[in-house]
């Protein structure tokens, strides 16, 4: 009689723990499903490694998803805020912020990892907390540079704060972020962050 045994998938460790793998998959894994929804064995399994493996290399799962924040800055979210010459002029940076959070191919439509930290920071351990607001006070400054620029460039014409409007702008932007993972039309992401801009002009 023949008989057939079921080819058994290793979930251990592989030969050699890849660091900047493991971040990688678990940052996709965050930005798609959500921190609170990926736990630490999932992201073990997703990388193939055991949780000895993660500990030994990472130390906790808190300066772990604080790698995973940090690559998210370095590979995503600096190539968004600095993908346009420095002397752009703030009505095209907005315009291209409009149309990356409106556009239906767009390949980021799950949101922004970060906007999903900071909405579920109660599950998050301190040093992810302090690197979160460290990502926002870094983008805040890139939009506070951009009205600075405009104001010099005679485009904007106001005497509000620049922080005040620097915190203004990136909180229409998170807001988008929030609203494209949460499914809403295109159309509707797109009309809010026009009314948005709209003060800008």
């Amino acid at each position: 009689m023949e008989t057939h045994t079921k080819k058994r998938t290793s979930c251990g460790r592989p030969k050699k723990l890849s660091r900047s793998y493991t971040i990688e998959t678990a940052m996709q894994a965050y930005w798609e499903h959500g921190v609170k929804n990926v736990s630490l064995n999932e992201v073990c399994r997703l990388s193939k490694i055991s949780k000895s493996s993660f500990y030994h290399e990472f130390g906790s799962e808190d300066t772990f998803m604080q790698a995973v924040l940090e690559h998210y800055e370095n590979s995503i979210l600096k190539t968004l805020w600095q993908s346009q010459p420095e002397n752009t002029p703030l009505k095209q940076r907005l315009a291209f912020m409009a149309e990356i959070f409106s556009s239906h191919d767009n390949p980021n439509s799950t949101g922004c990892l970060l906007a999903k930290m900071l909405n579920n920071q109660a599950y998050l351990g301190q040093v992810t907390v302090q690197q979160i607001h460290q990502v926002q006070h870094n983008i805040i400054q890139t939009c506070a540079t951009w009205i600075d620029q405009a104001k010099q460039n005679g485009e904007l014409s106001t005497s509000t704060d620049t922080q005040i409007l620097a915190r203004y702008l990136y909180a229409q932007i998170n807001n988008a972020a929030n609203m494209q993972a949460q499914g809403e039309p295109p159309k509707h992401i797109q009309s809010t962050l026009e009314l948005a801009f709209s003060i800008f002009k």
